[in-house]
Formats: C-alpha cells, structure tokens, sequence
C-alpha cells in the first residue's frame, strides 16, 4: 500500500512542525535571557549611582568612576 519513502516522507512532514517550534521557542529563551542579564547590568549601574550620590566624600575612584 504505502512505499518505504512515502511513510518516511509523511512521518517527517509530521515531525517538521513541532521541530520548528521548539527552535524558536529556544530561540526566544535564549534572547530573553540576554536581555534579562543586559538589564539586570543597567540596574545594578544605577543602584551604585544612586549609592555614591549618597557619600559626602568620595575617594579617587570613586570619583572616576
């Protein structure tokens, strides 16, 4: 009825789809991870900005930074 490369033709036309998702979707939690870290990063710049802004005297460093 059905030949050898029919049925693998159609079991792989089956697979394709849900392959397809999942990448993407790994894709995208890849992504949003990095953007995570990047903002996370920008935070953590201003919670030491805000932090400095606080101390009367600062030292070299500190001042150059």
């Amino acid at each position: 009825m059905f030949g050898n490369i029919e049925i693998t033709k159609f079991i792989s036309d089956m697979l394709a789809p849900a392959v397809m998702l999942s990448a993407c979707g790994l894709f995208l939690l890849g992504l949003q991870n990095k953007y995570s870290n990047i903002i996370n990063r920008i935070r953590e710049l201003n919670e030491e900005k805000r932090e400095l802004r606080l101390i009367d005297e600062l030292d070299k460093y500190q001042q150059r930074r």
